[in-house]
């Protein structure tokens, strides 16, 4: 199987062809930054060995690649857990809310979520649903 890392690198070069791969480019716009956060969606800093989040997604919809169950999997992800970065999650809410108003239209998909405040798990995959305030 190919590395993550490698998985990465063409996800990136395809992107080129499509709008996603100016992502970098909108979110300098949006977050009036002075430059390009990275050269490419998923870089080596939000690439680890077994999961990656396009990179300085973590106050956002994130774009999320990794490896799961002898497979590759794909998708969006919220990562609401508080870092020394992120301590609280109200940039989140209305990210969320927004989500929210959509989220149920991807009935083709699968959601679930890991339970952070008791043991870490990770659910069932379910059809998706609202992302609830609890």
């Amino acid at each position: 199987m190919e590395s993550l890392f490698h998985i990465a690198n063409k996800i990136n070069e395809m992107l080129t062809e499509y709008e996603l791969g100016n992502l970098q480019e909108l979110r300098k716009n949006i977050h009036s930054l002075s430059r390009v956060p990275s050269k490419y969606v998923f870089d080596q800093r939000g690439v680890k060995k077994d999961w990656g989040a396009h990179f300085g997604g973590r106050a956002e919809l994130q774009f999320n690649i990794g490896f799961e169950n002898n497979s590759f999997r794909y998708g969006v992800a919220f990562s609401l857990r508080p870092s020394r970065d992120h301590p609280n999650l109200n940039a989140l809410i209305e990210k969320i809310n927004l989500f929210n108003e959509f989220g149920t239209e991807f009935y083709d998909l699968s959601m679930w979520h890991y339970d952070v405040e008791h043991d870490g798990s990770r659910s069932e995959d379910f059809q998706p649903t609202i992302v609830k305030s609890e």
